[in-house]
């Protein structure tokens, strides 16, 4: 198989010193596990799609069990969801906009934040040196307990493009 084939590779690589840790991208928990029984590294992270509207319990806990850092994509959900559903921004989201306006930082801070607290490794996306400077400025400050737990409560498994983990299933 392609991704055992690939692995191997890696696996080498890091063996002879060529690369410092070796991961994964969208790799579920069969995917994972197939891995593990072919191979004698674990993965140093995975990175996947993680934002309050999906935060996929099993898998940061399985990662989590296993050692495994979570990079997270697309930690603002994409600006957009898809067209045809007729949602706006999930940075427009009014619980987002009203935390963002307590702690007086943006949705996408707030966003960002709340992917730092729960540990993993946020990846934004932007090309505008000022988007990136605002992207970095988080960590002066923290979100309370509440509002943690406001926001987790916004999961609804929201996909924001194609998902190999549920596409490309083992």
């Amino acid at each position: 198989e392609g991704r055992a084939h690939a692995w191997r590779a890696l696996e080498d690589a890091y063996k002879q010193g060529v690369l410092r840790s070796i991961g994964v991208s969208n790799f579920g928990i069969g995917h994972l596990e197939k891995l593990a029984s072919t191979s004698s590294i674990t993965p140093a992270v995975n990175q996947i799609e993680l934002h309050p509207w999906l935060q996929r319990t099993e898998l940061v806990d399985y990662c989590r069990s296993k050692g495994i850092v979570l990079e997270a994509y697309s930690p603002l959900a994409r600006p957009y969801r898809q067209a045809e559903t007729g949602v706006t921004a999930k940075l427009d989201d009014p619980k987002v906009k009203a935390t963002a306006q307590q702690v007086n930082k943006t949705p996408a801070q707030v966003l960002l934040r709340w992917s730092l607290q729960k540990g993993f490794v946020p990846l934004p996306k932007s090309s505008k040196p000022e988007r990136q400077a605002e992207n970095a400025a988080l960590f002066d400050w923290q979100l309370s307990e509440a509002q943690m737990a406001e926001l987790d409560a916004l999961e609804e498994g929201f996909v924001s493009g194609w998902d190999p983990i549920i596409d490309d299933p083992v």
